[in-house]
C-alpha cells in the first residue's frame, strides 16, 4: 500500500511544483530586496508576507492538481477561516513543541492537510481541525511518516542554508572587489531559492496527498467508509496490479 502513497505523492509533486516555485520565487525575491534595503525594518511585514505566500502556494497547487475539474478556490470563501486556523495551528505546534519535539512532528504530519479542510470544504477552523484529525487518524502511520520526512528534509536544508550563508560571509569578508562579492551573493541567493522552492513544494505535495487520501480520491488506498467515493481517481495512473481499495 505504501507504494500507492509514494506514487501519489510524487505524482502530485510533479504536477504542482511549478505553481509553487513561481510563488516562492516572488515572495523570496521581494523579501530579499526589502531586507537588503530596509534591514531589520523588513521583519515588520514578514508574518503577512509569509502567510500570503503560504496560502497562495497551497491554493494554486491544489487548483493545478485538479485542473481537469476546472476547480477554483476563491479567496473570499476561505480567507478569514484560514487566518484564524493558522493561529490555532501555530498555538498547537508551539505547545506540542514545548513538551517534546516528537509530538510536534507527529501533530505536524497529521495536520498537513489542515488548510484544505477550510479552503476546499469551507469549514471553520475548529470544525476543520476536528475533521482533519478524525480522518487523518485512519492513516496515522503514513501521515506521520510523511510529515516526519518532510520536516527532516526541511531541517536539513535550513542547516545547509545557514552553513552556506556563514561560508559566503567569511569568504567575502576581506574581499574588496564588488563584482566578486556580487557574484557570491547571487550564487547564494540562487541556492537558497532552490532550497526554499524544494522545501515548500514537498510540504504542499504532502498536504494535498493526505487530503486526497482521507477524502477517498486516491484509488488503491482505503478511506473512511463515509468518505469513500465511487470512481476515485489518483493524480497519477494506478497500474492494474495495484492493491484494491481497503487492502494493505
Amino acid at each position: 500500500m505504501m507504494n500507492v502513497w509514494i506514487r501519489e505523492y510524487f505524482g502530485v509533486w510533479r504536477v504542482s511544483v511549478r505553481a509553487v516555485a513561481l510563488i516562492v520565487a516572488v515572495v523570496f525575491t521581494f523579501w530579499s530586496v526589502a531586507h537588503a534595503v530596509l534591514s531589520f525594518l523588513a521583519w515588520s511585514f514578514v508574518p503577512p508576507l509569509l502567510f500570503w505566500g503560504y496560502t497562495l502556494a497551497h491554493r494554486k497547487a491544489y487548483e493545478k492538481v485538479h485542473a481537469a475539474e476546472a476547480l477554483r478556490l476563491p479567496v473570499r470563501r476561505w480567507w478569514w477561516n484560514v487566518s484564524l486556523g493558522s493561529m490555532i495551528w501555530g498555538a498547537l505546534m508551539a505547545v506540542s513543541g514545548v513538551i517534546l519535539a516528537l509530538p510536534a512532528v507527529a501533530l505536524g504530519g497529521l495536520l498537513l492537510p489542515y488548510v484544505y479542510f477550510m479552503m476546499v470544504d469551507g469549514l471553520g477552523p475548529i470544525e476543520a481541525l476536528k475533521e482533519n484529525l478524525r480522518l487523518a487518524m485512519c492513516h496515522p502511520i503514513a501521515a506521520i511518516a510523511m510529515g516526519a520526512l518532510i520536516f527532516g528534509a526541511s531541517t536539513l536544508m535550513w542547516f545547509v542554508s545557514r552553513f552556506l550563508t556563514l561560508y559566503v560571509a567569511g569568504s567575502t569578508m576581506f574581499v574588496d572587489n564588488v563584482a566578486v562579492k556580487a557574484g557570491w551573493g547571487l550564487g547564494l541567493y540562487g541556492v537558497k531559492l532552490m532550497m526554499m522552492i524544494f522545501g515548500m513544494s514537498l510540504q504542499v505535495a504532502g498536504a494535498i496527498t493526505i487530503y486526497r487520501v482521507v477524502r477517498g480520491k486516491v484509488a488503491g488506498i482505503s478511506a473512511p467508509a463515509a468518505m469513500q467515493e465511487q470512481g476515485a481517481v489518483s493524480a497519477v495512473p494506478v497500474p492494474a496490479a495495484a492493491a484494491p481499495p481497503g487492502e494493505w
